[in-house]
């Protein structure tokens, strides 16, 4: 289990305080005992050994970028979450730092006609989940982007049913990381399914627990 998680709220971020949104994720986790400290100040984050992006709407500048690779390269995990369609231009602002490793967050939709919640073809509900996978049958990941693979490094987590379909033509992948020295990266296609609303729906509390926990393990030890 890493030792501390970062939550960033340096870029434009949605705060895991937010109570409307993220107060049963940031019980769940206080209850479990993972310290994930909600951090403003950018220079701050480096100090942690996995930092969370949640839908960033301020563009990094360069210097960022490079430290945040440095800090990859030396065993951190990063996890930057989208949302479709490119809003706010979230996917531009985590592409910055996620093209240039092999993972391109897509300014598309993904959605499921048949594997879905409640009628609703944008809530995806998926059982392809490759990766941090301990006790999960199924996950929900509403309003999704796609992430498409550029460097054959980069893993899929999660990706769509047979029957998801990506707006842009792209295959479905919902999440995908990228080893990086002793670290990884990690970009999930909606910042949504750990929210209020998803937590509790299919096994996503327990993908969850395995990403936020399992992750920096994987990072300390290698691919």
């Amino acid at each position: 289990m890493p030792r501390r998680w970062a939550w960033s709220t340096s870029h434009g971020e949605f705060t895991l305080a937010d109570h409307y949104y993220f107060s049963r994720l940031q019980a769940f986790l206080r209850d479990r005992g993972l310290q994930v400290d909600i951090v403003p100040d950018f220079s701050r984050l480096l100090e942690y050994d996995g930092i969370i992006l949640n839908y960033p709407e301020v563009p990094f500048q360069a210097h960022e970028i490079q430290a945040l690779r440095d800090r990859v390269e030396a065993g951190a995990v990063v996890i930057g979450l989208a949302y479709y369609q490119n809003e706010d231009g979230v996917a531009d602002v985590l592409n910055a730092l996620f093209r240039p490793v092999g993972l391109v967050l897509e300014a598309d939709l993904v959605t499921d006609h048949r594997h879905h919640v409640a009628r609703d073809p944008y809530w995806v509900v998926t059982r392809r989940v490759l990766r941090y996978s301990t006790g999960v049958r199924r996950v929900v990941f509403p309003c999704p982007c796609s992430i498409r693979l550029t460097d054959p490094a980069a893993q899929a987590i999660v990706v769509g049913e047979s029957t998801a379909v990506a707006s842009s033509g792209n295959v479905p992948v919902l999440a995908a990381e990228r080893p990086w020295g002793r670290g990884r990266w990690i970009a999930v296609g909606t910042c949504v399914f750990w929210d209020n609303f998803s937590l509790d729906r299919a096994d996503n509390r327990q993908w969850t627990w395995n990403l936020l926990t399992e992750a920096c393990c994987l990072a300390d030890h290698g691919p």
